[in-house]
């Protein structure tokens, strides 16, 4: 481990490179890219990140990533750890969850079987009332017509419908590819909804907001776990780096991505379209 841990920091070191120049990089922690120097994997989140941080690395100080993983392939963790001590406690603790919901669902149903033979019951005896009483002699005199009066009745005018105009959808366009980043413009709206599913394992995520300058704000990051979802709105463009990409689904506006089922990080940058803003596309990061 300290082998490869050298090799990039010599790499480092050739191009005159600190370790804040390739955090700013690769936005990787600081604390996370000394551990791969010092070869302490036990730092990172994951085995699969200690892979992508590592390939990172690589790229950032010049290497080729994938040489570099074949060359350390035994020191690197492997991708698929032993499942952790624990999910049987989880499972007795969801059965017990389970049980408490029986319960309440049995009770439900109880009280809602006696309102509805209540309110049956109420049903027929009024009605058996209502049939047992005399009729209504002043109402039926009400009714009945008066001779000699003769008159027609105007017809209802009908209610005019309003019609609405319904609310032009938002258009997502796939552009080029610039640098490491995959364009895509938004357009007929002023707001970006990006919604991010991870659908089995887990995934880092990285979030940033685009200024009218082109430089790029940290907004969320972080591993979201399988079942996780996250919404963020954005009133100008922004860049998402996923760190498992086949892992999540990723919707913009409603519209959903092609997220790929590489293992290696994927890189978005969505470019909002308006009249009054323009952003610089940034690739170079």
């Amino acid at each position: 481990m300290q082998e490869l841990g050298r090799l990039l920091q010599q790499a480092r070191l050739e191009r005159n490179m600190t370790l804040d120049d390739v955090e700013e990089l690769t936005k990787i922690r600081k604390r996370y890219l000394q551990a791969i120097e010092q070869g302490d994997f036990r730092v990172l989140p994951g085995s699969f990140y200690a892979r992508a941080f590592v390939k990172a690395y690589a790229e950032a100080v010049g290497l080729d990533p994938a040489q570099v993983v074949r060359m350390y392939e035994s020191v690197l963790p492997p991708l698929h750890p032993e499942p952790t001590v624990g999910r049987p406690r989880a499972r007795s603790r969801d059965a017990r969850r389970f049980e408490r919901l029986g319960v309440l669902t049995t009770r439900l149903l109880m009280l809602v079987f006696v309102a509805l033979i209540l309110g049956v019951s109420y049903y027929f005896v009024s009605e058996k009332m209502h049939r047992n009483s005399p009729p209504d002699r002043e109402r039926i005199s009400e009714s009945t017509p008066k001779q000699g009066v003769s008159g027609t009745v105007s017809p209802a005018s009908p209610t005019p419908t309003v019609s609405s105009t319904p609310k032009p959808s938002a258009v997502v366009m796939r552009q080029q590819t610039v640098g490491r980043y995959e364009h895509y413009a938004v357009s007929n709206t002023d707001v970006l909804r990006v919604e991010v599913n991870v659908v089995r394992d887990e995934c880092w995520v990285q979030i940033m907001k685009l200024t009218g300058s082109g430089k790029a704000e940290l907004v969320d990051q972080g591993i979201f776990k399988a079942g996780d979802r996250k919404v963020w709105e954005f009133d100008s463009s922004l860049q998402l780096v996923l760190g498992r990409p086949a892992a999540v689904t990723v919707a913009v506006n409603g519209v959903l991505l092609d997220t790929g089922n590489s293992v290696n990080p994927k890189r978005f940058q969505i470019n909002l379209e308006r009249s009054d803003a323009q952003v610089s596309p940034v690739g170079s990061r």
